[in-house]
């Protein structure tokens, strides 16, 4: 397929396929055309971001966090997202305050609920953590997309309650 250099749009959603199908290093190649074309492509930099992390490029992957979240400062996704790749380095309290943001930004946010109980429950702040996955189950109970996650929620937060 050939697409037009100068085309973001078309890179970004090339990265997209490439990564879904698991090529990462393709992947990278084409967000980063993409963000050469469009530097002020928020998602194109969370997309970058999470292969990157998933490559275990963490340093990278925040940067790239970053850099959407100058475009973008009040998106609690990114907020989030960040948080994971911070707290895999294992700064647990810059993490919590990403986790913290982005649930100011979207208190609905489940995913977000989880994490940060995931980091409190790891320095040991068991009702705090007890309480973000009670909030994580009440807004991600019945989502399919979130089962292993719930599972998870379900048995570790019995865990605390103990």
């Amino acid at each position: 397929m050939r697409i037009d250099p100068n085309y973001g749009p078309a890179h970004y959603n090339l990265g997209l396929a490439l990564k879904e199908q698991g090529k990462l290093v393709e992947a990278i190649a084409e967000y980063r055309e993409a963000l050469r074309v469009n530097p002020h492509h928020a998602e194109a930099y969370n997309n970058l971001g999470i292969a990157l992390e998933e490559q275990g490029n963490l340093d990278e992957a925040i940067q790239e966090y970053r850099d959407a979240l100058r475009i973008n400062p009040n998106d609690a996704l990114l907020h989030n997202n960040l948080g994971v790749a911070i707290g895999d380095q294992g700064n647990l309290d810059q993490a919590i305050e990403q986790y913290q943001e982005a649930l100011r930004l979207n208190p609905a946010l489940a995913l977000a609920h989880y994490n940060l109980g995931e980091c409190l429950r790891k320095k040991g702040e068991r009702d705090a953590a007890a309480r973000e996955f009670r909030d994580f189950l009440k807004l991600a109970a019945n989502s399919s997309e979130l089962k292993t996650r719930v599972e998870r929620a379900r048995s570790i937060l019995a865990e605390l309650e103990r």
